[in-house]
């Protein structure tokens, strides 16, 4: 019985090594599928933003390290019948900054703008996100937001964020 159950046993294990270990030794021979990252096109139009509102959430999608610094323009419209002043922008992290009227604001600083937007009017705000800002392994999915505060009394912040997956 002993024997019967070793002649059984035997073949099929070889069987069983042997099929396990052929598909992996010719896999080993194949020259590894590269991805292709492809940047989102930049050509899309400013996503416009009333003041006092706050916007649908920006998907820049797949973010690539090596291409680096991205970013989108917001057209920042005031909605109302008087003149609005930004009086103060700030991101929430270190590697997004907001420029607006030839300035630069960050997470750090004052952030004082005193920028006025007529009623009617509109203000073009550039949003950039850096992708390498926390190093070479920060890769997955980011959110970060951009905080305006004006000096609307009945709305007096506007909140823009945008999302990502930065890969390397």
């Amino acid at each position: 019985m002993n024997s019967k159950i070793r002649f059984f046993f035997l073949p099929l294990a070889a069987f069983v090594f042997i099929g396990g270990c052929v598909p992996a030794a010719s896999e080993s021979n194949t020259v590894p599928k590269q991805v292709e990252f492809v940047a989102p096109a930049r050509d899309v139009a400013p996503i416009e933003v009333v003041l006092g509102s706050d916007p649908a959430i920006f998907d820049f999608g797949m973010i690539s390290m090596r291409e680096g610094i991205v970013d989108q323009t917001y057209s920042l419209k005031n909605g109302s019948d008087q003149p609005r002043t930004l009086q103060k922008i700030q991101t929430s992290c270190m590697c997004t900054v907001a420029e607006i009227a030839g300035q630069s604001y960050g997470m750090h600083g004052s952030g004082q703008a005193g920028i006025v937007i007529q009623p009617g009017e509109r203000a073009d705000m550039v949003i950039r996100f850096d992708p390498n800002a926390h190093g070479p392994d920060a890769t997955g999915p980011v959110t970060r937001e951009i905080y305006l505060a004006s000096d609307d009394t009945a709305y007096p912040q506007t909140k823009i964020r945008f999302k990502g997956n930065v890969i390397k």
